[in-house]
């Protein structure tokens, strides 16, 4: 499977100190109180949020439409499953799977106010069937494009894996990879778990930040991050630490609590903890 190849192939021997970040990043996201002030409530309206269950239940996105946005993403990633799945399996694609593959990008850019960009214009079957592909594989494959629209199409076309036990993608747009570097580069500075400058090295090659609308939520930085911008391999690399973390939670229900859902409570998915680290990218 793609996350194993990834595993083998890019991880290169870090996947222990991998998990034992993983486990440090849960527990300082539980210990710590997010304030989230929405920007056209600035100075009226704080939301504080405790603990996992508490940050996750404070999501807030309301696509412009004004729809429900959690809603509508669990419809876009529903409606991706069936195509997605032909294009798992190497089968080929009709005309109408194309044009089904168009209408759920457009879908998609549009959920998430992401609609500009020149490879977001009218692009082919073919080239979003790529996306899928390279997510699907968790390797760049057909020339795929990657940036803040993308990730959207990556995560939604394979969010079905995590109810098949394999490991779909994450958004990883500016919001949560910067979520994903503040809490990092905290653990990495404070923690006393001695990594190595090589492992250090690593992450800071891997985990990159991702250019957005607003710049300030870096400056405050103190370790050089590289951009990731249009690139596949921090897209993995932030799907595999938050698949860490997704294991780190469930390891532990009796701490963390279960992920509050709509149906009930589950065990968390990827998914609810990229929501979370894109709350804490404010």
């Amino acid at each position: 499977m793609g996350y194993e190849r990834f595993i083998g192939s890019c991880v290169n021997g870090h996947l222990a100190d991998l998990k034992i970040l993983a486990a440090i990043l849960v527990s300082q996201i539980e210990e710590e109180p997010h304030v989230y002030t929405p920007r056209k409530e600035r100075g009226r309206r704080s939301v504080v949020s405790k603990g996992w269950r508490d940050r996750l239940q404070n999501y807030e996105w309301k696509p412009r439409n004004g729809s429900d946005g959690i809603g509508q993403a669990r419809q876009i990633a529903a409606d991706f499953e069936p195509v997605a799945q032909k294009i798992d399996a190497g089968l080929p694609l009709t005309d109408e799977d194309h044009e089904l593959l168009k209408s759920l990008a457009r879908r998609t850019f549009e959920w998430g106010g992401v609609e500009r960009g020149a490879t977001k214009q009218n692009p082919t079957g073919d080239q979003i069937a790529a996306v899928i592909a390279s997510a699907l594989q968790w390797r760049h494959v057909n020339d795929a494009f990657m940036d803040s629209g993308w990730t959207k199409v990556a995560a939604f076309g394979t969010a079905w894996l995590e109810d098949a036990d394999r490991t779909p993608q994450i958004i990883y747009d500016s919001r949560v990879a910067a979520g994903l570097i503040r809490n990092v580069e905290k653990a990495i500075l404070t923690g006393g778990e001695g990594w190595s400058d090589k492992f250090k090295a690593y992450v800071q090659d891997q985990l990159r930040w991702v250019p957005g609308r607003d710049a300030n939520r870096l400056r405050s930085l103190q370790l050089r991050w590289r951009s990731g911008y249009q690139k596949w391999q921090p897209q993995f690399f932030g799907s595999l630490l938050v698949r860490l973390m997704r294991d780190a939670l469930n390891a532990q229900p009796e701490r963390y609590g279960l992920m509050p859902d709509q149906d009930g409570d589950r065990r968390w998915t990827m998914r609810g903890i990229e929501m979370v680290m894109f709350m804490e990218g404010y």
